[in-house]
């Protein structure tokens, strides 16, 4: 089976069209503000032009207020919620609209009964993002964690995250063998800024590692 793709934290419109042309199976909008990766609605209404059909619109939050959430629902700009925070399972599966569900990647996560747990508390999430437990950072730390935690199963997808680039995703693959690769930092010429080359290196790196 051939790896996902999500390129995430994309805020402006050359960004977005990169990530089309690279055929990025998805795309992620930041809607936190303290995030220099930061966007609002009214931009992401704007990247809807150059965005094909079939690729993924994945909206990141972090522990917001209800109103907000259904905004984003109602907009219909967005596929996915991707809920990066403290959220409960009652607070993400009120919405009734598909979502992911970050997960710390603690040692636990390697143990079956974790995944007992979460698929009771989150049971109709779309997948599991593991990310670099931080407790500074939100939305997305840019650091990777030790892969030897990886599950061996989970009875959702699993997405993996945190510090991946073009240079330790082969390796990030190998060892975890995930549903799909999130990545946003590793694709940056500065903080916050997107490089349209790495992007498409990245990609092209993991579909290469697919054939």
């Amino acid at each position: 089976m051939n790896t996902a793709i999500k390129l995430c934290g994309l805020n402006d419109l050359e960004s977005v069209r990169t990530a089309a042309a690279c055929r990025a199976d998805a795309v992620g909008f930041v809607f936190y503000p303290p995030s220099p990766r930061a966007v609002d609605l009214t931009q992401v209404m704007g990247f809807q032009s150059v965005l094909p059909p079939f690729v993924t619109r994945v909206g990141l939050v972090v522990d917001p207020d209800v109103a907000f959430v259904q905004g984003l629902i109602e907009s219909r700009c967005l596929d996915v919620i991707q809920f990066h925070g403290r959220e409960t399972g009652h607070f993400c599966e009120q919405f009734r609209f598909p979502y992911l569900k970050a997960l710390p990647a603690h040692p636990e996560v390697a143990r079956a009964d974790y995944w007992i747990k979460k698929q009771a508390e989150y049971p109709n999430a779309k997948a599991f993002l593991l990310d670099t437990p931080d407790t500074g950072l939100k939305g997305g730390t840019g650091q990777t964690f030790d892969w030897q935690h990886w599950p061996a199963s989970a009875p959702k997808p699993l997405i993996l995250s945190g510090g991946l680039t073009f240079d330790n995703v082969v390796q990030a693959i190998s060892a975890t063998r995930p549903y799909a690769v999130d990545l946003s930092s590793g694709i940056e010429s500065q903080r916050g800024q997107k490089c349209q080359k790495k992007m498409a290196a990245f990609v092209a790196k993991v579909r290469s590692i697919d054939g």
